[in-house]
């Protein structure tokens, strides 16, 4: 009966885990960690590094982000501002990554399921 019950409240935590997925997805902007940013992303994710613009797959998404990390390694993030659309669908948030030479204003925007459908590292 207890399997039953956790069972059933997996997509609860799904449904009221926005804050937590962006707390993890956060502090794997802040490490450098793209395999757990990856397990975050939409099945289709729109990604702005520098100058470079494409709607990804998943795996094209976070072999651009190794790539991203290897050159820019993270030091700290700090989150400027976050919230939601007008409609409570979506969640925002920016911030500031700091690497050892270099500042990048980083937009997140998750969809209605919490998942990241646009991510933008922009050189401050």
């Amino acid at each position: 009966m207890t399997h039953f019950i956790l069972f059933l409240s997996f997509p609860l935590l799904g449904f009221f885990g926005g804050e937590s997925n962006l707390s993890d997805i956060t502090n794997a902007i802040q490490k450098g960690d793209a395999a757990t940013l990856s397990t975050y992303f939409d099945q289709s994710v729109e990604l702005e590094v520098l100058d470079k613009t494409a709607q990804c797959s998943p795996k094209q998404a976070v072999q651009m982000m190794e790539l991203f990390f290897q050159q820019h390694q993270p030091q700290a993030f700090s989150q400027v501002h976050h919230g939601k659309s007008s409609t409570n669908k979506t969640t925002y948030c920016i911030g500031n990554l700091r690497t050892a030479s270099e500042t990048f204003r980083v937009y997140i925007y998750l969809s209605a399921q919490k998942r990241i459908h646009e991510l933008r590292f922009e050189q401050e």
